[in-house]
């Protein structure tokens, strides 16, 4: 085995170390690049969060004081359902009544349109939905207590959906507007 000399070692130390170098900077640029553009994905996440929540608050803005003016009192722990009431209503469906309550001992917006009954209730990841058409109840009941009430619907292919824990003003208007809807939808299928 031959020995190198002292300047092919220094020379062959030196072009490693410039290969070294050179992947440390082609590495050092690439991390660089894959920052920036994890960066700017996060900017555009953000952006539109920013844009979904200001969305949600308008809606829930507007909701609110639809909900004031229909007599609703006690909406506050159903704001997450009133943001999305905008989507899930249909062209033209209008809203004429509403309230809180507890199915299921969970919180529920209990929405009456000119077209249907909504019930909402906001969950990680999604949102529980149940709706009955107007033309499917059959009746309507309400029940009132010292501060609370409940209203229990029956229909066709219902076993009956009982709302409770509504407050006590909210008990007659809801079950006045989903009889009302009712009855203004007959009116109209019926000439």
């Amino acid at each position: 085995m031959q020995m190198r000399s002292k300047e092919e070692r220094k020379a062959d130390y030196e072009r490693r170390e410039a290969e070294r170098k050179t992947k440390f900077e082609a590495s050092k640029a690439r991390r660089e690049e894959k920052s920036a553009e994890l960066r700017a994905q996060l900017d555009e996440r953000k952006a539109a969060k920013e844009q979904a929540r200001d969305a949600g608050a308008a809606a829930e803005k507007e909701m609110s004081a639809l909900f004031a003016s229909m007599g609703m009192v006690s909406w506050k722990s159903v704001r997450k359902e009133m943001r999305l009431l905008p989507g899930i209503l249909e062209s033209g469906e209008q809203i004429v009544g509403a309230a809180r309550g507890f199915m299921d001992n969970k919180h529920w917006l209990v929405v009456c349109t000119d077209r249907r009954v909504l019930f909402l209730d906001k969950v990680i990841g999604g949102v529980n939905q149940m709706d009955i058409p107007l033309e499917t109840i059959s009746s309507v009941s309400q029940k009132t207590g010292m501060v609370f009430g409940a209203i229990d619907i029956l229909g066709a292919g219902l076993s009956g959906m009982r709302v409770e824990k509504i407050a006590k003003e909210e008990v007659p208007r809801l079950a006045n507007a989903i009889q009302q809807a009712r009855r203004e939808l007959k009116n109209h299928n019926d000439p």
